[in-house]
């Protein structure tokens, strides 16, 4: 939709977007063991996932749309001897083939966007995975405080512009349970967690998703 420019590193102060998630040890395992090789890190941010990949012996493609994000991946990529792709783009149309990689990774990523564009972002996942490839995606739950609050700015039913870390106001899309196999019909739902976290004592709704292409 052309709001979302990327986020500006240099002004995030938070050690979280530096350690991978506890759900990434698990995929690594399960996708070595289901010989996977080509992994797409979709909204890959400063890299946390994509480092971890990359050291689990996958063939990583980090891609995002924050320069300083990737140049930051590629500094530490360099220092840890480590070979991985930086691709710069929007999610909305990936410059991939048809069934490019084996499995793929939007964590806390994807949902930057309104709802026409979640269903072109959905359709290029589609795409560029093989058969049998499987996704694992986070989703901004309704439940969220931020989807209730009366001073932001809504586009669509389900997208609420929102300032980010870096101070930027960005579209984020927020979806229901009954809305998520809808919006990922293309696929097939092998596991969905709602989940609240605490961010500073703040309250912070998501679903994890796992799907896998037929």
């Amino acid at each position: 939709m052309g709001i979302n420019k990327g986020w500006l590193w240099t002004k995030i102060d938070s050690d979280y977007w530096s350690e991978p998630s506890e759900e990434i040890y698990y995929l690594a395992s399960r996708w070595k063991d289901m010989g996977y090789k080509g992994f797409l890190d979709l909204g890959c941010g400063i890299g946390r996932h994509s480092i971890h990949m990359a050291s689990q012996g996958f063939d990583v493609t980090a891609y995002d749309l924050s320069d300083t994000g990737l140049q930051l991946l590629r500094d530490k990529a360099s220092k840890l001897d480590l070979s991985i792709q930086t691709v710069k783009g929007d999610n909305e149309k990936l410059p991939f083939k048809d069934s490019s990689f084996d499995c793929l990774l939007a964590y806390h990523s994807l949902y930057h966007s309104d709802s026409e564009g979640m269903g072109r972002i959905v359709s290029e996942m589609h795409r560029v995975l093989g058969s049998g490839g499987e996704v694992y995606l986070t989703l901004i739950s309704k439940s969220h405080p931020d989807y209730l609050r009366d001073d932001l700015e809504k586009l669509d039913a389900n997208t609420v512009m929102k300032p980010e870390e870096d101070g930027s106001i960005v579209p984020h899309y927020f979806v229901s349970y009954e809305e998520i196999e809808e919006l990922l019909h293309p696929f097939e739902v092998i596991k969905v967690k709602h989940v609240e976290d605490f961010f500073s004592g703040k309250s912070s709704w998501h679903y994890f998703v796992h799907i896998r292409k037929p």
